[in-house]
C-alpha cells in the first residue's frame, strides 16, 4: 500500500487504542509495556498506578515517554476509600457485588489454602505480602472439635512423657543403689575385721 493507505490504517487503529491503562503491578517494565498500548498523549491518554509489585523504581526510556506525551499518575485506594463517606459505601457496594459474583461462581478467585498448625505459616504471610502475586492466601483454622482433639492428644503425649521420664528416674536410681551396694560388700570384703585379708596371717 502506498503511504496515505498506511497513515489511514496506523490513524485508524489508533482511534481504537484505548486511553486509559490501569496498572496494577507496577513492575520495571509494566508502565513502558502499557505506553504501548494506549493511544498517544495529545488525545488525553493516561496510564494510573495502583499498585506496588516488589517495590521496584519504574524505568521508563525518556525518548519513549517524550513520544508518547501521556501522564503516569499514581493512587492510593485506601485514601480514597477514607477520603469521603460516600467513597466508602461505593467500595462496600462493589465489594458486595463481588461477592455475591464468587458465591455465584461467576468470578473465579486463585486461592492457596494454609492449614494452621499443619502448614508453614510463614510462607503463608511471605505469600500474602507479595503484591506482585494474585492468588489469594486462605488460612483454615482448626475447629473447636479439632482443638479440643489436639488438646487431648497432646495431654496424653505429655503424660506419656512424665511416666517414661519417672521410669528412667526409677531405673537409674536403683543402679545407682546397686552399684553403691556392689562397692560396700567390695569394701566390706577386702579392709574389715572380717575380711579375707585381717583373716589370713600371711
Amino acid at each position: 500500500p502506498d503511504a496515505v493507505a498506511l497513515l489511514r490504517w496506523r490513524d485508524r487503529n489508533q482511534r481504537m487504542l484505548p486511553k486509559l491503562a490501569l496498572d496494577g503491578i507496577a513492575t520495571r517494565d509494566s508502565c513502558e509495556q502499557l505506553i504501548h498500548c494506549l493511544q498517544s498523549g495529545d488525545k488525553d491518554s493516561q496510564i494510573v498506578v495502583y499498585g506496588h509489585g516488589i517495590a521496584q523504581p519504574l524505568e521508563i526510556s525518556p525518548p519513549l515517554l517524550a513520544a508518547w506525551g501521556g501522564r503516569i499518575v499514581g493512587f492510593n485506594i485506601a485514601r480514597w476509600v477514607h477520603s469521603l463517606s460516600a467513597n466508602a459505601k461505593k467500595m462496600m457496594a462493589v465489594m458486595e457485588n463481588v461477592t455475591k459474583l464468587v458465591r455465584a461462581n461467576k468470578f473465579v478467585l486463585d486461592t492457596v489454602m494454609y492449614k494452621v498448625g499443619e502448614d508453614a505459616i510463614s510462607d503463608a504471610f511471605s505469600r500474602a505480602a507479595d503484591a506482585s502475586d494474585n492468588t489469594q492466601v486462605v488460612l483454615i483454622f482448626p475447629t473447636l472439635q479439632e482443638e479440643l482433639a489436639i488438646s487431648a492428644q497432646e495431654q496424653r503425649a505429655e503424660k506419656q512423657k512424665h511416666a517414661q521420664q519417672k521410669e528412667e528416674e526409677a531405673a537409674r536410681k536403683k543402679e545407682e543403689e546397686e552399684r553403691d551396694k556392689l562397692k560396700a560388700d567390695w569394701l566390706n570384703m577386702l579392709f574389715t575385721d572380717q575380711s579375707v585379708a585381717a583373716m589370713s596371717p600371711e
